[in-house]
């Protein structure tokens, strides 16, 4: 979506740990956010630059017991904010997008 609504000059960088399909206009890798090896990457392609936007999809791997689940999830907004603090520009936007599981989620 992000490359279908950014200028067309954007530098756009997706990152999971499950290998990604190509994207036109976009830099992909496979990676772990909460490793130094993904932000040395990220540092290598952005060079100098900050980002406008950090977009976190809010994905962990679930299907483990709901607490788990949600602690997951969690860990991995805040790894996201780590990264936003580091590679965000001021007054960026800094995104995430919470991945519901049915019925209950939030209601403990």
């Amino acid at each position: 979506m992000c490359a279908e609504t950014m200028p067309k000059d954007s530098i756009i960088i997706g990152v999971d740990l499950a290998p990604i399909k190509p994207i036109p206009k976009v830099i992909t890798f496979q990676s772990d956010i909460t490793t130094e090896k993904c932000r040395a990457t990220i540092r290598q392609h952005l060079k100098t630059w900050k980002a406008d936007c950090v977009l976190h999809d809010g994905a962990p791997n679930v299907g483990t017991a709901w607490v788990q689940d949600s602690y997951n999830q969690a860990e991995l907004a805040l790894h996201s904010l780590k990264l936003a603090t580091e590679f965000l520009v001021e007054g960026g936007n800094f995104v995430v997008c919470s991945a519901e599981r049915g019925n209950g989620v939030g209601r403990r």
